[in-house]
């Protein structure tokens, strides 16, 4: 018995290194769950806490602190690879519903995810509504700025547009019937974001 200080290579045996005395042996095997009696602290986020110092998370991952989710081995759970895979993508899932809700006021469709009652018909759109209040926000570098030419409604025209803007700006450009499509289309490609509400 002892506390472990140190393990070293002997030739083909191990010297394990107790505080009180050194041990020689042939393997040796680590319970990594006996160091984990109290989770790394650097994290210094103000969440819930549980006795042994794992944040406390609900069934989603989200903790005390909204926008804040947690999963993983900071979570006190088993420690296992197939449970911080699991939680880590309850935690992805949870943080874009919230942001989503967040940003557009409404919950985001999650259907090919977690069962819910939405009719899938001709038009459907997994995009909110766009409002003309919605400000528009581009993300590109200098070196994207090809891709973010648009037509105008005059023939062979073409605009450069930076910076942020409305998108009823966006339909007097394009047309009101091609701005949601060249919107999306944006958002796509991850060249601008939206914001609404003063989000």
């Amino acid at each position: 018995e002892g506390i472990l200080q140190s393990v070293d290579n002997d030739g083909d045996r191990v010297r394990i290194n107790l505080a009180n005395e050194a041990l020689a042996a042939s393997a040796m095997i680590v319970d990594y769950n006996a160091f984990e009696l109290k989770p790394d602290d650097s994290l210094h986020a103000n969440v819930d806490r549980d006795e042994r110092g794992f944040v406390v998370t609900d069934s989603v991952t989200a903790t005390s602190k909204p926008g804040i989710f947690a999963a993983g081995d900071i979570t006190g759970g088993y420690a296992m690879v197939l449970n911080a895979l699991n939680q880590g993508a309850q935690a992805g899932f949870a943080a874009y519903e919230y942001i989503y809700q967040r940003r557009f006021g409404t919950d985001p469709v999650m259907f090919a995810y977690k069962p819910a009652d939405v009719r899938i018909e001709k038009g459907f759109r997994t995009l909110p509504a766009w409002r003309t209040s919605d400000l528009i926000v581009t993300l590109v570098s200098a070196e994207r700025l090809p891709e973010f030419r648009i037509g105008t409604s005059s023939p062979g025209q073409e605009l450069l547009v930076l910076g942020s803007f409305a998108f009823s700006d966006l339909q007097e450009l394009v047309g009101a019937s091609d701005a949601t499509a060249v919107l999306d289309n944006w958002l796509e490609q991850k060249i601008v974001t939206v914001r609404r509400n003063g989000q």
